[in-house]
Parts: C-alpha cells; structure tokens; sequence
C-alpha cells in the first residue's frame, strides 16, 4: 500500500497508494516534470491516504484548492469489505453522481481508500524579474534628482 503505481506526464497524472508518503508524490511527480501542489508541514510523514481522508489543504490551497481538486478518481474499500473503483483519468466527467466526493475528507467513516489517482500541474518556469529601462520624457527628467539637469518645478 506505499507504491506510485504509475505517472503519466502527457496527462498530468499520478496514480499511487494510499501509504505512500507525500515527499514521495512530490519527488515521483518532479522526476517527471510535474508539480504535485499539495504541500504540508508534515510532507515526509503524512500519506496521501491521510490527505484526502481529512481533504487536507495546505500552502498552496489558495491557488490549487484542496486535495479534493487534485483527485480525478480514487478506489476505497467500503465498509462491508467489497472494493469500489472510481479510478478516472478524465478531468470533466459528468457521467452521474461523483461518488469519490463522499470519500474525500470523511475521515474513513465510510471506507478507506486505497488508490487515489491524483492530478498534477506543469512545473512553473524560472521566474525572474525583468527590469528595462525606459527612456524618460524632459518633463520626468526634471523629477529625476541623478538626470543632473536644472529642475523645472522651481
């Protein structure tokens, strides 16, 4: 229950076990190129399993929401044993009732999961801040105190 079963780079995806660690997800989804959003305090102890079970937010929920947006589809075991697959890749499926919602963030008083299939994010490029510099009309100039030249507001 602690392996990244596949990730998929051409669709942005990961699929791994609920076990598995969230530094793991990070690192399997920055091997490939990819940016697993989700970051925690607790990223080399929690497990994915724990984090859709208590629909975990963290620093970067603002921007990619909950782990409840980064789930495309998830596996549980219910209650009485039998196993219910709602593993989909598609990002828009409204085929029926989205029955993984009822499992994320119950806190496994309903099931527990097994295998979330889980979106993932390009990785950002190098930002870096630009300066140009513009060149300045004679009227600016003469708030400009380095231009040297005579103010004109006097």
């Amino acid at each position: 229950m602690n392996h990244i079963r596949a990730v998929d780079p051409d669709n942005a995806t990961l699929t791994a076990e609920a076990g598995v660690p969230l530094v793991a997800v990070q690192q399997a989804a920055a091997d490939a190129g990819l940016q697993f959003p989700l970051s925690l305090a607790a990223e080399g102890s929690c497990t994915i399993g724990g984090n859709l079970s208590t629909n975990a937010g963290g620093t970067a929920v603002l921007r990619f929401g909950n782990t409840r947006e980064l789930v495309l589809g998830i596996e549980v075991v219910l209650a009485d044993g039998r196993v219910w697959n709602g593993l989909r890749a598609l990002r828009k499926d409204n085929t029926g009732y989205d029955l993984k919602q009822l499992f994320i963030g119950a806190e496994e008083r309903s099931a527990s999961s097994r295998r979330p299939w889980s979106s993932s994010f390009p990785r950002p490029g190098r930002a870096s801040p630009r300066w140009r510099r513009l060149p300045m009309s004679p009227r600016q100039c003469a708030f400009c105190p380095r231009c040297g030249r005579p103010s004109a507001i006097a």
